[in-house]
């Protein structure tokens, strides 16, 4: 009973020695973890990761329309998309993350449009306003991106087009 009692009292006390540098080893590693955790949140927060789609920077018609015929605005470029186009999907994520770039650094005037949803009348008045872009007799190439001048209401300029799906091509026309 005696050799027992001292058996558990030493393996008590053995244990009591050990059991403080397990506690501040357990403190390290959990502060270690705690600080792991909040680095990674906050790298998260400061660098989110950015979902880059047309609907992110587009406009409505209406708005893109309005912009146009906007006699304030002196240059402008257009970017034009439609949903189901295979090229304008293929260049979709560089394109977005330049023209969202432009626009944050240079304040650039850019407006994005998707073509499919033009009602009948606004395509009409479109392509009346811009001919320049039309390829083919009335049929617009997407995804075009054309570097624009507005002199007035009614007239329009374009400077430069990129009517072929190239990104290489498109972005010199942003530049």
């Amino acid at each position: 009973m005696k050799n027992f009692i001292q058996k558990k009292f030493l393996k008590w006390k053995y244990s009591d020695d050990t059991m403080y540098l397990t506690a501040r080893k357990s403190v390290r590693i959990g502060i270690g973890l705690l600080l792991l955790v909040v680095g990674i949140f906050i790298i998260f927060q400061v660098f989110p990761k950015h979902d880059y789609k047309y609907s992110s920077i587009d406009s409505t018609p209406k708005e893109a329309m309005s912009k146009l015929e906007s006699s304030n605005q002196k240059d402008l470029t257009l970017v034009l998309y439609r949903d189901d186009c295979k090229y304008c999907q293929k260049v979709e994520k560089p394109l977005v993350k330049k023209i969202s770039g432009l626009k944050k650094e240079l304040r650039k005037n850019v407006v994005v449009m998707n073509v499919n949803e033009m009602s009948t009348n606004e395509l009409k008045s479109f392509k009346n306003m811009i001919p320049a872009i039309l390829v083919e007799g009335d049929k617009i190439p997407t995804p075009l991106v054309a570097n624009l001048k507005l002199k007035s209401k009614n007239e329009i300029t374009v400077l430069s087009k990129s009517e072929t799906g190239e990104l290489s091509e498109i972005s010199n026309l942003i530049h």
